[in-house]
């Protein structure tokens, strides 16, 4: 019984909760920029978990349900006023319990896809525990983003953790935890979903020495003919070429390239808008680490990408650069020109308040990214009061920020976005605005239809 605890524990902070400690800025709401500028783009989608409390990750419990709210998409039209509501919401099950990768939107705007990593909680779950693997993915369409509908929906492998759609928006990859899952491809035509095709990772020898041994992050390469995939436990990222018929239809996958070593557990990675680079957040969580993730330190590692055109014998990836990152930093946003990253880092938010080391704050990171060598610059860190902020976005100018809130301190039962403004002087830095929304608790994974 014990080592099934410790299974599940060790399970459980994969996902969820960062021992660290704070930075230097502060960004309170007295402080909230006055702009006449707003945010680019025609609709910003986001999903909000309204079936477990952000301390579930501390305690195991769930906590109270919220009477009559479900999991929902929630639309909002941009540009957006001081606390905005959504244009229109829509029952879509989905769990905070997993990477803040679990939506994409194809490009034309029209079709939102969102895995069901946990299944809704039922009215006897009251621990994390009790919820069961989910095992659907389910289009949403959103030809008029006022009214959306459930379009389809199919199996896929247990327990997925990402999704991402490609950038001709033709073909959906999805990678489940567990390594026997592979990567699951999902084609689009129509603005629907086709049937699932999954294959597993070629040359990849499972290690049993390893716990939770397994992928949560892929990413489409610019050109649409490669990912990256993000073996946590392992530190390491390995590219595959997509292989296509004629007729689309996907015949398998090839390594494309050598295995590159990054450091500790790479929660996921961005891709620069040329496809240069690949930076990953590394939280340096692992099984050699009190508690698995009791550290106060996190790392942002860069990987030089091969050239498209270098011979297959040749192609090889390095890592180039490393930078301080930030803590629990589970998502990472790159600006539409490439000139910038931006983290959002959870801290301490969510331990329990009777917790010596729990504190309110958390901090977004911005850097600026050298685009001939990958090296990041760290142009400064901002706290400011949310609880486990997950999600990030850029808006169509590069501009501002959109920030998924999973709740705040004075209103647990709301989350929502926030929007900052990166200010691009010759210093630049992050600028917390008074435009919001608000939403159920849970918010995790924002998606922006440009």
């Amino acid at each position: 019984m014990r080592i099934q605890w410790v299974r599940q524990k060790l399970f459980l902070v994969l996902v969820g909760l960062t021992l660290v400690f704070g930075l230097a800025c502060q960004a309170s709401p007295s402080q909230m920029a006055q702009t006449g500028a707003t945010p680019q783009g025609r609709y910003l989608l986001a999903l909000s978990d309204i079936d477990m409390v952000a301390t579930a990750y501390e305690d195991g419990n769930l906590g109270a349900t919220i009477p009559n709210t479900q999991d929902t998409l929630a639309i909002a039209k941009l540009p957006l006023s001081q606390n905005a509501r959504p244009e229109a919401t829509i029952t879509a099950s989905n769990s905070v319990f997993s990477p803040p990768l679990v939506m994409d939107v194809t490009p034309n705007g029209q079709l939102a896809m969102v895995i069901e990593t946990w299944q809704p909680r039922s009215p006897q779950a009251t621990k994390l525990s009790d919820l069961l693997q989910g095992h659907k993915l389910r289009a949403f369409d959103l030809t008029n983003p006022n009214q959306p509908r459930l379009a389809s929906e199919v199996e896929i492998p247990k327990q997925s953790q990402a999704i991402q759609i490609n950038p001709s928006g033709d073909l959906a990859v999805i990678t489940g935890f567990d390594l026997a899952n592979g990567l699951t491809f999902v084609p689009i035509r129509n603005n629907r979903p086709g049937t699932p095709q999954t294959f597993q990772f070629p040359e990849l020898t499972p290690r049993p020495d390893l716990p939770l041994d397994g992928a949560m992050s892929v990413q489409w390469h610019p050109s649409g003919r490669y990912v990256a995939v993000n073996f946590n436990i392992r530190s390491q990222v390995i590219f595959y070429e997509v292989l296509r018929a004629a007729d689309g239809t996907v015949s398998g996958l090839r390594q494309w390239g050598n295995i590159v070593r990054v450091n500790k557990f790479p929660m996921l990675g961005r891709f620069t808008p040329d496809g240069r680079h690949y930076i990953t957040s590394d939280l340096q969580w692992g099984p050699d680490v009190p508690g698995f993730f009791n550290v106060n330190q996190g790392l942002l590692t860069t990987i030089q990408v091969a050239a498209l055109d270098t011979p297959a014998d040749k192609v090889q990836h390095f890592t180039v650069a490393v930078a301080e990152g930030g803590l629990a930093s589970e998502t990472i946003a790159i600006s539409p020109d490439g000139q910038f990253v931006v983290t959002s880092s959870m801290r301490n938010t969510g331990k329990l308040k009777s917790d010596p080391i729990y504190n309110p704050k958390a901090s977004l990171g911005l850097y600026r990214i050298d685009p001939e060598t990958g090296v990041l610059n760290k142009m400064g860190e901002w706290m400011f009061e949310a609880t486990l902020p997950q999600g990030l976005t850029f808006d169509a100018s590069g501009n501002f920020i959109f920030v998924g809130v999973n709740a705040y301190n004075n209103t647990p039962r709301q989350g929502g976005i926030e929007v900052w403004q990166l200010r691009r002087d010759e210093k630049a830095s992050l600028e917390r605005t008074n435009m919001a929304i608000r939403l159920s608790r849970g918010v995790h994974t924002l998606s922006l239809i440009r």
